[in-house]
């Protein structure tokens, strides 16, 4: 889990340098981290799917160069994973 939330805060960073396409690599590497991350995780688990609906928003963003809205989805990404199941 902690090597996901650090691909995740270095592509937030990332975005907002606005260095797009080092923010897609961090996503793709967070993306082939989540399923194992939240299977490893104890306890109750965030959804993969609204986690992997904000990667996808994040990426869509990055390709358009649109570095507040790539942010703004890494950021409730990141949340959720932090938080956990209902509190994102």
């Amino acid at each position: 889990m902690n090597e996901l939330l650090q691909q995740l805060r270095e592509a937030r960073l990332r975005a907002t340098a606005n260095e797009m396409s080092k923010v897609k690599g961090h996503i793709e590497e967070a993306l082939e981290l989540l399923d194992d991350a939240l299977t490893q995780r104890p306890g109750p688990k965030p959804s993969a799917r609204a986690i992997r609906g904000y990667l996808d928003e994040a990426r869509v963003a990055a390709t358009k160069a649109d570095s507040r809205s790539a942010v703004s989805a890494l950021d409730e990404a990141i949340l959720a994973l932090e938080q956990g199941p209902g509190t994102g």
